[in-house]
């Protein structure tokens, strides 16, 4: 797609890419860099995080593994493997499956979101792997293939533009037989046009379906101390 036209990054002041296409600074976003506009997603993802960690303002920041990963584990529903965790915040899952066998990475594009798992994990004496970086971008990682990728609240970032390639990259990472395991906003009225996003349990199947030979979606809490269950367990295997 020519990009031509659609002026420079509010936040960085580049052109547009196809890599990189502009979107939206609306909402959190705009309240965090304090502008307003179009903006490369890499860039805006990296100021409104530098930002919200400075200000103490991490609304995904529960403290907590979301149930979920404590019921998947408690269960045996996955046993321990390579798990790749992109956009893992305070690393509170991160570090819960890493405390019970899981070889864990990661990925935040947050360098203080990355030390502060670090310093987590060495409290615990936790081994795990970090890295800063953008998930999306070119980054360097411990394992090429994964038998996991879990996210709590990624996809929820993302605009619709780069959907599709978030997907295909997770896929890059999984080995054959792996699954991509993840937490998902559901559905708002009226329909978010920034992030958080939010998905109905068909935006996600048009999504993944093609992809994934195995599709499971289910209702669950969104992990931050509701009862409320209006987010979504995805569990999506690939052949």
């Amino acid at each position: 797609m020519n990009y031509e036209g659609k002026g420079r990054c509010v936040l960085c002041d580049t052109p547009f890419t196809e890599d990189d296409p502009p979107v939206s600074v609306k909402g959190w976003v705009a309240e965090m860099t304090g502008q307003e506009g179009l903006a490369h997603y890499s860039c805006m993802a990296f100021m409104a995080n530098a930002v919200a960690y400075e200000r103490h303002k991490l609304p995904w920041s529960t403290g907590l593994p979301h149930p979920v990963v404590v019921n998947l584990t408690k269960n045996e529903e996955i046993a321990p493997g390579t798990l790749l965790e992109p956009g893992a915040g305070n690393g509170e899952n991160a570090i819960f499956l890493a405390a019970r066998g899981f070889d864990v990475t990661a990925v935040d594009i947050s360098s203080a979101a990355i030390e502060k798992i670090r310093e987590h994990a060495e409290k615990m004496d936790v081994a795990i792997h970090t890295v800063v970086g953008d998930f999306l971008g070119d980054i360097s990682l411990p394992h090429s293939k994964y038998d996991y990728v879990f996210e709590r609240s990624f996809l929820q970032t993302l605009p619709p533009s780069l959907r599709e390639k978030y997907v295909e990259r997770v896929i890059s990472h999984l080995n054959p037989n792996g699954k991509y395991l993840a937490i998902v906003r559901g559905s708002r009225y009226p329909e978010p046009d920034s992030q958080p996003y939010a998905f109905s349990r068909e935006d996600i199947q048009d999504l993944l379906s093609s992809h994934f030979v195995s599709l499971d979606i289910r209702p669950t809490v969104s992990g931050t101390g509701g009862r409320e269950r209006d987010y979504w367990f995805v569990e999506a295997a690939v052949e």
